[in-house]
């Protein structure tokens, strides 16, 4: 039986939704923004370069990774709040540490 392959999409109109709908595991909260937060983020700080993608497992987004080329100063390892560095990874298996 072959597996379907995990791979990143760019994240559009199209499936925007679905991929905002992958959650946060609870252990995991801590480490990370959810998806919707990380995009407005990446929005209001384009001179941070923000790079985004959604993960696949086959056609079902199952996580979220993103990161900036230009961090602003004082951004510290792990840190989401500025929405420079996170990962989600969904419910349906797919692990991420969350860390930067």
């Amino acid at each position: 039986m072959t597996s379907p392959g995990v791979h990143l999409r760019e994240i559009t109109d199209d499936n925007r939704d679905a991929v905002r709908a992958v959650r946060v595991r609870r252990h995991q909260r801590q480490f990370v923004a959810s998806v919707s937060k990380s995009l407005k983020e990446a929005a209001k700080t384009p001179e941070a370069n923000p790079w985004y993608r959604a993960v696949y497992r086959g056609d079902e987004p199952v996580g979220f990774v993103m990161l900036s080329w230009n961090p602003p100063a004082g951004l510290t390892r792990g840190d989401t709040s500025s929405g420079a560095c996170s990962s989600t990874s969904g419910t349906s298996g797919a692990e991420s540490a969350g860390r930067c």
